[in-house]
């Protein structure tokens, strides 16, 4: 959306350069008449050298929407970002998928250590949709076509754990690391939080340098009994 505006923002420029030159023009065709043969050729340089320098500025312009931003548009895209699934082509044409991991690394140790330490009775269950942790009675009365509603569609819990037998949410767990430190982290933060908050789900957060601390993992276990 932002690319979109610069864009009419700088055509409009072009544009209202055309009107200028174009007022110009006719406000001073009467003088030009006026002139000698070389005032007249000044003024016709002069105005030659503007609509160029103008030409150029749109002919780059183009230029770069057209081709160097494409490309370096089509180059992020082809670029794999963490933990996402990348491929590399093997001879004969076939295609190898490298394995693609679901947790980080920290997140995937604390899942283990908590794993070790929880009852049986319970899982964990990892990256799960916050609509899905959410009371039945809290989502229907929203108005689905609200922007904070689209926003919570995008969350996720990190953990969640449920009875093995009921399948009831017991608690959920956010771990958070150095990203969660910004404005834009922590006002999302804040709404995923009150969002369970209403909707009667306790959030667990731990942080990332404690996550392996056996009184974090002590709570928790504490909370589930």
């Amino acid at each position: 959306m932002k690319n979109k505006r610069d864009k009419q923002f700088i055509e409009a420029i072009f544009v209202f350069i055309g009107l200028v030159i174009l007022t110009v023009a006719i406000i001073i065709s009467p003088m030009i008449r006026a002139m000698t043969i070389q005032a007249i050729s000044t003024t016709f340089n002069v105005f030659v050298t503007f609509g160029v320098i103008c030409s150029i500025i749109a002919i780059t312009f183009i230029f770069y929407q057209k081709f160097v931003k494409v490309q370096t548009l089509e180059s992020d895209r082809q670029k794999p970002s963490s933990g996402m699934q990348t491929s590399r082509k093997l001879s004969g044409g076939k295609w190898e998928s490298e394995k693609k991991y679901l947790l980080t690394k920290p997140e995937n140790e604390f899942k283990n250590y908590l794993r070790n330490n929880l009852s049986q009775d319970y899982e964990i269950h990892c990256k799960v949709k916050l609509t899905d942790v959410l009371a039945k009675e809290h989502t229907k009365h929203l108005n689905k076509k609200s922007r904070w509603y689209s926003g919570i569609l995008q969350m996720h819990v990190d953990f969640a754990i449920i009875c093995s037998k009921t399948s009831k949410i017991i608690m959920v767990i956010e771990l958070d690391d150095e990203t969660h430190n910004n404005d834009k982290a922590k006002r999302r933060d804040y709404t995923k939080d009150n969002t369970l908050k209403m909707s009667g789900v306790h959030c667990e957060r731990v942080i990332h340098e404690h996550a392996l601390n056996p009184n974090v993992i002590q709570k928790i276990t504490d909370f589930c009994k």
